[in-house]
């Protein structure tokens, strides 16, 4: 490949494929598993698999003091508000550093009362500037995976600065959890970050287990490798919805009570499906600086106990699912969904 001078988001598919630029893909699918899920064959027959993730973003945010142009305003308790160009924002970046200064700590504690493994999505710049709250979660035996070098958005960043940026954030994980990320969720992706990433993994001769871009499903898929034909790239989904966002976005809940309400619902409904045959998993998404406040944490700390009260659920960090679904699922090219959409 060139000197990736181009940036990705301003592209079609067809000038990427003419310039040999790693995407995401040039199609869409509709129609996933069709109704007819597999039987996940989750350890000890849970009837449901729920995996915890920690976007450990703080630090990474926009910021003057990180070299940018502007401010952050996404986020946090005043979100929504004007970002300040070529200015900082002393609010918006305290309550960033609320998150890893309080909430990863009060979090961590409750983690390890209740024997519980998390994924956290770590930031690659975030980890690197609170570096004793991260190995504290390396400590209690949590799964580090990828959530870029900077949390910002990457849809026009020139692909060379993404491809250096995927590096960059490698080299972070190894260093404060000393061992390379598994997989990745980079939240505001470019149409090519799927395949840098996939290329970058290839470089180094790094396992690249899964990839969690995607929210189309509530159990992970194959999908075609974007670099190598013949190969499989594993898609565990995120969610939006069973995420502590909902507490500062619109529509959402500023009620704890409210949140809490939901959340077991949403278990209840997917634990009802897993014991009448059609086991699921159910991501549990949560910010330190969101849900790391005292009334929020009870919230989250109420779900927890519901959650465990209830017999056959499997928590699992994301590689563990990754891991088990390899071994039950392996990847069948001949079982890849047909295009339902070309864009």
């Amino acid at each position: 490949m060139a000197d990736l001078p181009q940036q990705s988001g301003l592209f079609s598919v067809n000038q990427c494929i003419e310039q040999n630029i790693p995407f995401s893909g040039g199609y869409r699918d509709f129609e996933g598993y069709k109704g007819k899920y597999p039987d996940p064959k989750w350890p000890g027959g849970a009837k449901i698999a729920i995996n915890v993730v920690l976007n450990y973003e703080e630090g990474g945010e926009h910021s003057i003091m990180n070299g940018d142009t502007r401010s952050e305003n996404f986020m946090t308790e005043l979100s929504g508000m004007p970002f300040r160009s070529g200015l900082r924002d002393l609010t918006m970046e305290s309550q960033y550093e609320y998150g890893t200064r309080a909430g990863v700590w009060r979090l961590a504690r409750m983690f390890e009362e209740k024997k519980i493994r998390i994924t956290v999505y770590a930031v690659g710049q975030s980890i690197l500037k609170s570096v004793d709250a991260a190995k504290n979660l390396v400590r209690c035996g949590h799964e580090f995976t990828s959530h870029g070098y900077r949390w910002i958005d990457h849809h026009t960043m020139p692909l060379a600065v993404e491809k250096e940026q995927i590096g960059k954030a490698i080299d972070a994980i190894e260093k404060i959890a000393g061992t390379p990320p598994k997989g990745w969720f980079l939240g505001r992706p470019s149409l090519s970050t799927k395949g840098l990433i996939s290329q970058v993994f290839k470089e180094r001769g790094i396992e690249l287990l899964y990839s969690s871009d995607a929210y189309a499903d509530e159990l992970p898929w194959w999908e075609a490798h974007p670099i190598e034909k013949g190969k499989g790239l594993l898609v565990i989904p995120h969610s939006l919805d069973t995420n502590d966002q909902k507490f500062i976005s619109n529509p959402g809940f500023s009620n704890p009570e409210d949140w809490l309400k939901y959340m077991k619902l949403a278990f209840d409904i997917m634990y009802e499906e897993g014991c009448a045959g059609e086991p699921k998993m159910m991501t549990i998404s949560l910010h330190s600086r969101l849900i790391g406040k005292p009334a929020r944490f009870w919230a989250l700390r109420e779900l927890l106990t519901y959650i465990q009260s209830h017999e056959s659920v499997w928590f699992a960090t994301r590689e563990e699912i990754a891991r088990h679904w390899v071994k039950e699922h392996p990847f069948d090219e001949a079982k890849l969904n047909k295009p339902s959409h070309f864009i």
